[in-house]
This record gives structure tokens, sequence and C-alpha cells, in this order.
């Protein structure tokens, strides 16, 4: 993976210096052509012609990059950073149990401006708190002990409550579990970020608050909206979060999930044949 995301990388920072230097190319030109002209009809002729063939080779420089990284290339980023998060944040809140964990969090939610929802049943399955501002949307849910299966059926039902029934098309969504205990195999999907879309116009990110130890697993590093709601309102703090909130030491998983990245090719991403989770 790091050797395709650093070829990625390369290609995009040549094609930004060809994107560059042919804007001002063109511009310094624009305000020169008279003068060129006046001097010397001929060359201004070729100018033109180069101002041209640069313009055509920008669209095809574009169309090259966007074919061969245009979908890789969030993917790629989301995969980089669960890899280089910190291991899990501490909670700036005090200890409280589970429920009401749930209450003063949603509290802080409904102060906040958004739209509160309590007990919202979705098929088989029941979220404790849907809280909605605007393209925001926070989804809480009670459990004793948490499992990765727990986590991966919510996230349809949340999915599905989003598109289906609110007809949501964009946005950040956070999925804030508030449990006892987090399972190895739930903790280990915690970093994980869910694009919807064709360009990922919606994307879910999930949030496991702790209560027993007051951690709280997520994927934190770098500021977006989703970990921005996840910051103020599970951990009580703002984005970026200051260093004693983190636990900075790698968990076991991520050095698993480096080797797992190490086997990561395009033709297998294009095909649907990879699968980081």
């Amino acid at each position: 993976m790091r050797e395709v995301r650093k070829k990625q990388k390369n290609f995009y920072k040549f094609l930004k210096g060809l994107v560059i230097f042919s804007v001002i190319f063109i511009f310094v030109y624009i305000g020169a052509q008279p003068y060129v002209k006046s001097f010397n009809e001929t060359l201004a002729v070729a100018v033109n012609y180069a101002c041209d063939i640069l313009v055509i080779i920008n669209l095809v420089v574009i169309f090259l990059y966007y074919s061969k990284y245009g979908k890789v290339e969030s993917f790629l980023k989301d995969i980089e950073n669960e890899l280089e998060d910190a291991g899990y944040y501490l909670n700036s809140r005090e200890k409280e149990s589970v429920d009401k964990r749930c209450d003063t969090i949603s509290d802080d939610l409904e102060n906040n401006g958004y739209k509160m929802s309590k007990i919202v049943e979705v098929k088989d399955f029941s979220f404790d708190t849907r809280a909605i501002k605007g393209s925001n949307y926070f989804y809480i849910v009670k459990v004793e002990k948490l499992d990765k299966n727990d986590i991966l059926a919510y996230l349809d039902e949340m999915i599905y409550d989003l598109t289906s029934n609110l007809f949501k098309r964009k946005g950040n969504g956070v999925l804030c579990f508030v449990t006892d205990t987090a399972c190895d195999d739930a903790i280990e999907i915690s970093k994980m970020i869910t694009p919807l879309g064709r360009k990922g116009q919606m994307k879910i990110a999930l949030a496991i608050d702790e209560t027993d130890t007051g951690n709280v697993y997520f994927q934190g590093r770098e500021e977006t909206k989703n970990k921005t709601q996840i910051a103020n309102f599970v951990m009580n703090c703002e984005m970026p979060i200051k260093d004693k909130y983190i636990h900075k030491e790698k968990l076991p998983y991520q050095k698993e999930l480096e080797k797992k990245a190490e086997k990561f090719t395009l033709k297998d991403f294009n095909n649907g044949n990879f699968y980081i989770h």
C-alpha cells in the first residue's frame, strides 16, 4: 500500500506543479502577447500553439490521474489514518454509568441545536438516540458488551435509516456505542470510516465510549466534521485533541492491519477483491 500511496502522491505533485506552471505561463503570456507580437509575429504564433499544447497536456494528465487514482485516494487516506492514529483516546468526562453517559451526550447534542429523537426503531434494531443538525447525524446505542457483529449490524441499520427513511444523500454521520466493555474485535474496526455514494458524499465514523476504562476508540487523526462531533460530544473536548487525552502507543491490531495493507494493489481494489476489514 505504501508503494501505491507514494506513487499516487508523486503523481499528484507532478499534476499540481504542471497546472501551476501552465496557469502562470498562460497568464504571463496574455499580458505580454502585444509586446511579443510587435517584436516577432512568428514567435507570437508559436507561443500561442505552446499555450494550446499546455492546455491539452494538462487535460490528459488530469484524466490519467483521476482514472487511475480518483476512486482509491480517499480509501488509501483512511487506511493511512487508521495505521498512524493513536491507539485510543482518554475521555475528559468523569466516569458514569452507560445510561447516564448516554443522557449526558444527548443533553449536549440537544443544547447545541440538534433535533433529538429517542428510541428510534429501525427494522429489528433500536437506537437510543438519533440527533440531526443540518447535514450532521449522530446516533447513540447502549450495549452492555460490544462486539464486532453489533457494530456491523447497527451500522447497516443506520445507513438504511439515513438513506431509505430520511432520504439523506450527503453529510457527516457518527455511530456512537456507549458500553461497559468493548471486545477486541470491536476495537479492531473502531477507526473504520464508511463512505457512501459514488464520491463519498456521506461518511460515517464510529466511536466506542468504554465507560469502565474511560477509553474512547475512534479515528481521531486529522480534523473532519465527523471526528469533531466525536471529540465535542463523546469526549467533551475540542479538535485537535490535546496530548493529555491521547494514548499514543499503537494497539496490536494496527500492526496486523499494516501487514494486511502491504498486500494492497490497484488491480485488487478496482476488481473489488481487497478488503482491509
